[in-house]
């Protein structure tokens, strides 16, 4: 059977890349970095999102009383399923990355594909499992690819050019 002028386009395999809390793996404590990350958390809160700079230091402060509407964190199943709703997920074609099994086992229950950060050594319940966030490209090349690929055919496909001819 000819195709003709139609064409076929591959279905990417991941729509959407969900990235857990990864702070204790990007900038464990003992590297003295946390200090100065909350200080830019702090001045982008106020510089880039205009909070009241008197709000600023209580919104990342977890000792601070919550709010009476109830609160829903990982691992609890609810809250991934929140943000699915929300977010108009697929957790089908989620690449769901976290540094803490507890979340990973919870995001695969709920469908999810998973990549533990901060070991090389798969588990149960882990799809995937990179030492650092910085070897996405060589784990998951697809990912770029396919973004290089829908470049390349921008100028691939058929283009009518309308041209003068002086015969």
């Amino acid at each position: 059977m000819e195709n003709g002028d139609q064409f076929q386009e591959s279905k990417a395999k991941y729509n959407c890349l969900l990235f857990g809390n990864l702070d204790d793996t990007l900038y464990p404590f003992s590297s003295g970095l946390s200090g100065h990350v909350t200080k830019n958390i702090q001045e982008y809160m106020l510089e880039k999102l205009g909070i009241q700079e008197d709000k600023v230091p209580q919104l990342p402060n977890a000792d601070i009383v919550l709010p009476k509407t109830p609160v829903v964190c990982k691992p609890f199943a609810d809250s991934f399923e929140k943000v699915f709703k929300m977010a108009d997920i697929d957790p089908q074609r989620t690449l769901f990355f976290d540094d803490s099994i507890r979340n990973i086992k919870t995001g695969k229950s709920l469908g999810l594909h998973t990549v533990l950060v901060g070991t090389s050594i798969r588990t149960t319940g882990v799809d995937h499992a990179l030492e650092s966030i910085h070897n996405m490209r060589e784990a998951f090349p697809e990912l770029w690819e396919a973004d290089e690929k829908s470049e390349s055919d921008k100028y691939s496909r058929k283009v009518a050019i309308e041209t003068s001819v002086i015969a």
